[in-house]
């Protein structure tokens, strides 16, 4: 059985009214507020989606993680077009909580539609700091040789066309990588350099940002 607990639900404010809405989604298409996202929400919005975070049917991104640390930040980062917030779980032990965000509808949210289900961004994107930061936090993987001697990246890429766009726009800001199995891997030099490109670690995935086994335990403990 599935349970779900409400941690962020409507009425929402317009930040250009400041009238709460139920539906803030169709506020805005009805009505003449027309709050444009800032360059730094468009970088997160960017990153979910390069994490494999989806449009819904209804326009709105659903955005899932097993952190809720990440799922509080990753609120935080979109501001006002945060929308609600779900943890949800089910009766097998082997299963962590799920949290669930789902923004309102916005008419710049409908170009990233072509971006998911693997296909990814056009050629002409250029990926800033900001969103391979959120791309990192939601979609990346960090493990480390047998020995501990040495830090390896992952981000899965099952399908041929995703491990071609993932190579690209991590060579387009001067990181090598090679695709392995089913994911697109980086070590060495050209992690060091990733993860100094992208700042500092996000709440919640610490983790992925550690420099030793030992660390990365400890950090990657709920």
């Amino acid at each position: 059985m599935t349970d779900r607990e409400t941690l962020r639900e409507p009425p929402f404010s317009c930040r250009e009214c400041d009238s709460e809405y139920s539906r803030l989604g169709q506020h805005w298409r009805m009505s003449g507020c027309d709050p444009v996202l800032s360059g730094e929400q468009r970088a997160v919005v960017e990153g979910v989606v390069l994490a494999g975070a989806h449009v819904s049917d209804r326009g709105g991104l659903i955005i899932q993680t097993v952190r809720r640390d990440l799922a509080e930040w990753t609120v935080d980062a979109l501001g006002w077009l945060a929308g609600s917030l779900t943890r949800v779980t089910d009766d097998n032990p082997m299963h962590q909580p799920m949290y669930r965000l789902e923004t309102p509808t916005h008419w710049q949210l409908e170009r990233y539609e072509d971006w998911t289900g693997g296909r990814g961004p056009p050629v002409e994107y250029e990926l800033s700091s900001r969103a391979g930061r959120v791309w990192w936090a939601h979609g990346g993987h960090l493990e480390f040789a047998d020995d501990g001697a040495y830090r390896i990246g992952r981000i899965s890429a099952e399908a041929d066309p995703k491990a071609v766009w993932v190579v690209r726009l991590l060579g387009d800001v001067g990181v090598d990588a090679d695709r392995w199995h089913n994911y697109v891997q980086l070590t060495s030099d050209d992690l060091d350099n990733w993860l100094a490109w992208i700042g500092d670690p996000v709440p919640g995935v610490e983790h992925k940002w550690a420099t030793s086994r030992e660390e990365y335990e400890r950090l990657r403990s709920p």
